[in-house]
């Protein structure tokens, strides 16, 4: 259950270093090349062998940035999951540094921004992408203080439906008729009746 960090440490013409995490068996965790325009990305809560859990639906990616490299100095993006809190992702120096956390079904999440800067508009951005790469929240705006995010749901259950929204997809019954076409105010007990809804269905039905 170890987890680690990499911070990387950028410094002057350090845009073109790269590097790899590599485990025993030899397969690339994770790796980074730097060009002209970016520096290295650092990572954090890698788990070192982390367990198979089959009720994990999607791993979502908090990206946090600064464009100067101070990174997120005395503050941190503080995760909230289903109202609990969860963790504080934190940036100690560095352009960025991306951090995965596993989501399940229903999953609700609250990104508080505890920003200790005098002047927060300093302080970056963080955008949060799903496994398959669409952005679900980007608050990396240039000059601007990154706001909290709350209510980001990453995978809906399909089960989850409300009983109102069921019912109101309920067909709803128009008249009672009997078998000579006779409209009917109630079904009385013996009798055969046929129900029409406002759907277009007939349902014949004997009390």
């Amino acid at each position: 259950n170890d987890i680690i960090d990499l911070i990387y440490f950028a410094d002057g013409g350090s845009s073109y270093n790269s590097y790899k995490l590599i485990d025993g068996e030899g397969q690339v965790i994770v790796q980074w090349a730097g060009n002209f325009n970016n520096s290295p990305t650092g990572y954090s809560g890698i788990y070192a062998c982390e367990a198979y859990d089959p009720d994990i639906c999607e791993k979502i990616t908090i990206e946090l940035m600064n464009e100067f490299g101070y990174g997120w100095p005395y503050s941190s993006l503080d995760v909230y999951r289903n109202g609990n809190y969860d963790q504080s992702i934190e940036m100690p120096i560095g352009y960025s540094q991306i951090t995965q956390i596993n989501a399940y079904e229903n999953d609700s999440f609250d990104f508080i921004v505890n920003n200790q800067l005098m002047f927060p508009e300093e302080l970056g951005g963080y955008k949060i992408r799903s496994e398959s790469g669409t952005t679900l929240v980007d608050e990396d705006n240039l000059n601007e203080a990154p706001e909290s995010s709350y209510n980001i749901v990453v995978c809906e259950s399909d089960v989850n439906v409300n009983l109102e929204e069921i019912d109101s997809n309920s067909p709803n019954l128009v008249k009672m008729i009997d078998v000579l076409g006779r409209i009917q105010i109630e079904h009385r007990e013996g009798d055969l009746l046929f129900y029409i809804y406002d759907d277009g269905n007939v349902i014949k039905t004997y009390k």
